[in-house]
This record gives structure tokens, sequence and C-alpha cells, in this order.
């Protein structure tokens, strides 16, 4: 199992980022996928631009605040769980995964692929915002 967790602060407050994590229907802003299917209210699936299907659940939210999701491909297993919390200058946006690796290849690398990964994920995340903003 690979644990990982960072914390970012977002000049944002927390209700726009909540909203903005939390929609399966407005995902462009997101550079890694192509598309997502929503099956229900708990139940979605992400495909990468290799057309790579991952499986989530929605396990627990907590409006503005808190956000935790299985995640399941054939790569990965575990959850994510993403903590809002305002501060000052914004949101302190705390990402933790703890996933199995099931790639043999990814495993050996765990951390830094996870680490490559959550960091794309903060870095559309921030531009969408800004962009949002200005644009």
């Amino acid at each position: 199992m690979v644990i990982l967790e960072q914390t970012h602060i977002i000049n944002h407050g927390p209700d726009k980022i909540y909203k903005v994590i939390t929609d399966t229907v407005n995902y462009h802003w997101r550079s890694d996928l192509s598309e997502i299917k929503v099956i229900d209210a708990n139940h979605f699936i992400e495909y990468s631009k290799k057309n790579v299907p991952t499986f989530f659940e929605v396990i627990k939210k907590i409006k503005n605040k808190y956000y935790e999701v299985s995640i399941n491909n054939n790569e990965i297993e575990g959850t994510a769980i993403i903590t809002l919390r305002p501060v000052d200058d914004g949101t302190e946006l705390i990402i933790k995964e703890e996933l199995e690796i099931l790639d043999n290849k990814k495993r050996i690398l765990g951390k830094i692929y996870l680490k490559k990964r959550q960091n794309k994920y903060i870095a559309n995340l921030k531009q969408h915002l800004e962009c949002s903003e200005i644009c």
C-alpha cells in the first residue's frame, strides 16, 4: 500500500473548489481525462486519454469540506480523500490517497507515480479556477 498526502493553498473559497472537484459533468478542465460516465449519484467511471476506465464510488461527502471516493482500475485500487479548510488566503486543500498499485512497473515507482498524478490534478484545478475568474 502506498500512502501519499499533499497540502496545497488555493486562492479560492472551499465552496468553489468543492463544486469543481465533485462535478462529474464538467470535467474538461482535467487534462488527463477523455470522458466521465455517471452511473448514479454515487458511482462514476473516468476514462483516461488512453481510454483506461477507472471506477469510482463516493464513500462520503460533506459539502465544502470533505470528499472521499474509492478508486479501482487495472493499475490501482484504494481510496482518495480531499479535505478543504478555509484559511486567510483561500483554502487549504489536503489530498490523501491510500492505494494498492497493481501494475508491477508502476509499483516500483510507487510514490513518484502517485505524486505525479496528484500534481497534475492540482495544477489542472488551479488553472481551471484561475481561468474561470479571468477567461
